[in-house]
């Protein structure tokens, strides 16, 4: 498994192709990566959601994408990767 595939400073569609380039027949790439709108909390936690927002907006500053999870299919597609599961 790989993570913060896509991070800042890492050309995440270069390392997908090369992934693809090497893996053997039947072989399996697995990544795992951030989305973390899929941080809900019951009951509500609105101290929690002020903290999340910020972590969003400073990673967006550092030149990442907290939300970059949700993209993955888009970039395997766009890496040649044809069939993802």
């Amino acid at each position: 498994m790989l993570l913060d595939l896509l991070m800042p400073g890492l050309d995440g569609f270069a390392v997908l192709r090369e992934m693809r380039r090497v893996l053997r027949p039947g072989g399996r790439i697995r990544v795992q990566e951030n989305d973390i709108a899929g941080n809900v909390f019951e009951p509500a936690c609105p101290a929690f959601d002020r903290v999340w927002t910020q972590f969003v907006t400073l990673q967006a500053r550092l030149g990442g994408d907290a939300l970059v999870g949700r993209r993955l299919f888009q970039f395997f597609r766009a890496a040649g990767v044809c069939e993802i599961e």
